[in-house]
């Protein structure tokens, strides 16, 4: 993920976006989801997977998905897909970057 905004310092502001700390002012939408009042909507329509969690460590990469996935209540067989997907999209990136080690 990126973006730019000027004059705004950036991990507050994604701090705020995310529902981790709460505005001073005014106010955000993301995907038409209110950070403030419907931040589980905001955070899945964001797609946001937070890495500090006590277990994160100890849970592989396929399981740190699942556990995610399920803590915003998206349903097995759905998690299990966009699962799938994150990693055939990871090994495909890294055979592009890495094809001339064949």
């Amino acid at each position: 993920m990126g973006f730019w905004v000027p004059m705004v310092p950036a991990r507050p502001l994604i701090r705020i976006l995310t529902g981790i700390s709460r505005p001073t002012s005014g106010e955000a939408t993301i995907f038409g989801h209110d950070i403030e009042h419907d931040t589980i909507a905001a955070r899945q329509s964001m797609g946001i997977v937070s890495e500090n969690s006590n277990v994160y460590d100890d849970l592989t990469a396929w399981q740190n998905m699942m556990f995610s996935a399920e803590l915003y209540h998206v349903g097995r067989k759905e998690r299990e897909k966009k699962g799938l997907f994150v990693i055939s999209m990871d090994k495909m990136i890294f055979n592009s970057r890495h094809s001339w080690f064949l």
